[in-house]
């Protein structure tokens, strides 16, 4: 009997000093959060003048060297049983500065099958695949995709963004 309660107390003594306690570990947990939380933050402050240091002139916060060009507003009916659903989007591409004049001389030269493209894709969709900023971003990378693909089957990527100016279901 006296050995059971001497091994009671030895492992409750070293219970109590051997790990962290609760409030240790919760500190820790929300100390990282809010480091975790903090950094984008910071980063965005230090980054540019990372950016000046090493001689690259604009400031990451401030944009790169970047122009739009404007594809056009698009309607469809969305796959509705009773196709009283239509989406508008309104499509503006985002490119180099250095890259714009041929990327608009391209979308120029294959306005039609890219416009054709993106009514017969937009028209499968349904509320669902739209829905949401999901929904819209899945859209944006499947326009980027293909219009990156249709503009420069051989060479680099020079659509660096897909962004939509409007996007109404109604």
């Amino acid at each position: 009997m006296a050995e059971t309660e001497r091994f009671n107390k030895d492992s409750r003594a070293s219970r109590r000093g051997g790990g962290l306690s609760l409030g240790t570990i919760v500190s820790l947990v929300v100390l990282s959060s809010v480091a975790g939380l903090a950094s984008p933050l910071l980063l965005d402050r230090w980054m540019p003048l990372v950016g000046e240091q090493q001689g690259r002139g604009v400031p990451r916060a401030q944009g790169r060297d970047i122009a739009f060009v404007p594809f056009g507003e698009i309607v469809v009916n969305l796959d509705d049983g009773r196709l009283s659903r239509y989406l508008r989007v309104n499509v503006t591409l985002q490119v180099s500065r250095n890259d714009s004049t041929l990327v608009e001389k391209r979308i120029g030269e294959k306005h039609a099958i890219l416009r054709d493209w993106i009514v017969g894709n937009l028209s499968d969709k349904t509320m669902d695949d739209i829905r949401g900023a999901a929904g819209q971003n899945r859209v944006r990378r499947e326009i980027h995709d293909q219009f990156n693909t249709i503009l420069f089957p051989d060479g680099p990527d020079r659509i660096q963004e897909i962004l939509f100016e409007e996007f109404n279901v109604q």
